[in-house]
């Protein structure tokens, strides 16, 4: 399985964003299945619905919006993610957003290794694999 961060999402709908071709390459990975199922969360989907409405319009964040509802598993973050990942986000020196914290608390908790992102800070986390 892999975890879909937000920014894989932006980019690969970005002409002019500079992680365009790598989100390319990476999202005909997750296509093909080189990493099994797609997983993201409820976190993400807000994040990207929402960027994308800011930066291009309601039709464009709708489109968006349905093609990860349609595309993927979207897990919803609850206090079993909530509170670890508060805990880690409040103890760790990595500099992970607390959202990001409850990417890495599900995916331990569901033995996810790889997450699709270009935040380099994810290399930090020991048991998790970046394919970016």
């Amino acid at each position: 399985m892999i975890f879909i961060d937000a920014n894989l999402f932006l980019a690969y709908k970005n002409e002019s964003d500079v992680h365009q071709a790598a989100a390319l390459c990476v999202w005909d990975e997750i296509v093909s299945g080189k990493y099994g199922r797609a997983i993201t969360s409820d976190y993400v989907f807000s994040e990207v619905v929402g960027v994308a409405l800011r930066k291009r319009g309601k039709s464009e964040a709708m489109a968006l919006g349905s093609h990860i509802l349609k595309s993927m598993f979207v897990s919803y973050v609850d206090e079993s993610i909530f509170a670890p990942a508060w805990a880690e986000f409040s103890s760790s020196t990595i500099s992970l957003s607390f959202v990001d914290w409850t990417h890495v608390i599900f995916m331990k908790s569901s033995q996810i290794e790889h997450i699709a992102t270009f935040d380099k800070a994810f290399k930090e986390v020991n048991g998790i694999s970046v394919v970016s």
